[in-house]
Parts: C-alpha cells; structure tokens; sequence
C-alpha cells in the first residue's frame, strides 16, 4: 500500500467525528431499541396466531440475530472505524472482558453475515411448507443450514489470519491519516486487515451466494403456491398470498434501509474517501437495523399490529379518549386500517 494521504484537504473536524458523538448515539438508540426488541420477542412467541406457527420459529430467529447484530454495534463492541482503513478500536462492553480487537472485528461481521442467513431461513421455511416430498429436504435441512452458518464465518477467517503486525499500526495509520485528531488517536488503534479488498472480495462472494439462494427460494415458493393452488381453497391461497408479501416486504424494506450506509463503506473502501462522520452516521444507522425492523415487523404483519392498537385504544380509553376504528368491508391490501378519534 503506498504511503499516500486519504485525508481531503479542507476537511474540518467537529463533535460529529468524535467518540464522544458516536458512543452517545449508540446507546441512545439501544437505549430506545431495547424494549422494542423485547415486546416483538414477546409478540412472537405469545401472540402468533396459529395460521402462522410454522413461520414462527424462523421469525424468532430471525428477530434474535437482527437484535443481537444491532446490540453489538451499539453496547458490546461499539466499532469506532476510521474508513477507508480497515482499522480502528472498539468502545464497548467486551473490551472490558479482555476480548481482543480481531475477535470482537470477526464477530461483528460474522454476526450481520450470519443476520443475512437467518433471513434466508425465512424463504427456506416457506419452501418446506409448500414442498410436496419433504422427507427428502428434511434430511438436508440441518446440513444446509449448518454449511450456510459455516460460510458467514468463513467469509472472514481470511481477515482474522492475516490480522498484521501492530508495532507499527500508529505510524502506519498517522501516513494515511494524517488528519486524524488527538481524541480519536488516544484510543488503542488496532489494524484488522492491510487489503481492505480482501475482506470486500471474500464478504461479497458469500453474501451473493445466500442472495442467490434467497431467489432460487422465492422462486421456489412461487411455483408450489401456484400448484397447490388448483387443490386449496381460493381463501387459503389469498391469505398464504398475502402472509408471503408480507414476509418479503418485512425483510426487502428493512434491507433497503441498510443500502446507504454499506454504499457509503464500500465507496470509501474502494475508492479510498475519508469523512469520519460519514462513518460514523453510518455505522449508527447500521446498529439501528433492527429497531427499524422490529417496528416495521409489527406494523406489517397483522396479527401482531392488532395486538398493539388493542394496547393503546385501551390505554387511551383509561384517560378518556374513545377510539372508534373503521375496517374496510373487504381487505384487499395487509395495510388496511382505518380509526377515527373521538374524545369525550
């Protein structure tokens, strides 16, 4: 790597590039996040009504690996990166436990991999529902699923046995980045990885591979929805229809709110970009992944959004505010609902 300067050379430091910033905002958001997490878990395991049981251990999962990648990033690693080096050091709980940096560095990113499979699971569950000969797939399911968790680990071990030398890691990060401030050197700098290329390489191989199993799912679902749809009623079809939107609404809009922060970490990456806020914003909207989810899971799905309103008209109701709520005659959307308010 040629000793070169990535840092702009009117670029002005503020409180948004400190650490300061970055930890108070994470703990703001687990801070809010927390008890979001914990009433989903809840609504997942207390309220799923029976038409959705067989979904319900792979959203439990699912809903476990969101929250616990976002609990990560903001209270127990808290990354503080300095892009586009692949380095930084960590202000959260571990690393009060004596968790080397590389650990805590493989974790995190084996973690969201690892988010990405469960998502997978989500489409996998689905197909075996729907699959006629399921003796066969039961068989491979553990397997497949176990290879799946091996490569969101896999994806990283290249990183983690190529971590380099840190005698020189100040040295080598002040060549770079020269402008760094005082606040955020005095932390322990750690260098994870000399080629940031290698670690974008072996991530995006594995996250194209469960993206390309994902759709060979969905099509799957597909084409068994419309052959068991000729020996179903044309109610039950609707509703698998609509439950099966909602699923892929409940994790495309989610994913799509992910888009500008990885964006923004691979253009700096790629293309050597240094504005420490911009890392830090988005780092902060990464750890805020699944709060977003959480919420959009229990507007989305029905069963669950019923519960919630039923909790406030009725708490409304106790300081005199009546809710009268208004259904269309026939629900042609998972959106519909209507309400009206009344205060008496």
């Amino acid at each position: 790597m040629d000793n070169v300067s990535y840092c702009p050379i009117d670029y002005e430091f503020t409180y948004l590039d400190s650490p300061d910033f970055y930890t108070f905002a994470l703990h703001a958001v687990a801070l809010i996040a927390i008890p979001i997490y914990i009433l989903v878990g809840y609504m997942i395991i207390y309220k799923t009504p029976q038409s959705m049981k067989t979904v319900k251990r792979s959203l439990l999962i699912f809903h476990f690996w969101t929250c616990f990648v976002d609990i990560l990033f903001s209270i127990l690693v808290c990354p503080f990166a300095v892009a586009p080096l692949y380095a930084g050091y960590p202000l959260g709980v571990l690393k009060e436990f004596g968790i080397g940096v590389a650990n805590q560095a493989i974790l995190s990113m084996a973690s969201t991999e690892s988010m990405m499979v469960s998502i997978l699971g989500l489409y996998e569950n689905r197909y075996f529902i729907f699959k006629r000969n399921k003796k066969r797939w039961a068989l491979l399911r553990f397997p497949w699923y176990a290879f799946n968790y091996f490569l969101a680990v896999a994806a990283y071990l290249p990183v983690y046995f190529m971590v380099p030398d840190q005698t020189n890691a100040r040295i080598f990060i002040l060549e770079h980045l020269p402008c760094l401030t005082p606040e955020i050197l005095s932390g322990p700098m750690f260098i994870v990885a000399l080629d940031v290329n290698l670690m974008l390489r072996s991530a995006s191989l594995v996250s194209t591979f469960i993206c390309i199993e994902g759709l060979t799912f969905f099509f799957l679902v597909k084409r068994s929805l419309n052959q068991y749809g000729t020996q179903l009623s044309k109610k039950t079809v609707e509703m698998q229809n609509r439950f099966s939107k909602a699923i892929i609404l409940q994790l495309i809009v989610p994913s799509l709110y992910l888009a500008a922060p990885f964006t923004y970490l691979w253009y700096s990456g790629r293309f050597k970009y240094f504005n420490q806020k911009f890392t830090n914003l988005s780092f902060i909207f990464i750890s805020t992944h699944g709060l977003f989810g959480s919420l959009f899971m229990l507007y989305i799905q029905v069963a669950y959004r019923e519960v919630v309103i039923k909790f406030f008209v009725n708490t409304l109701k106790s300081f005199g505010i009546n809710i009268e709520r208004q259904y269309p005659q026939k629900k042609s959307s998972i959106f519909q609902s209507r309400m009206s308010i009344n205060v008496y």
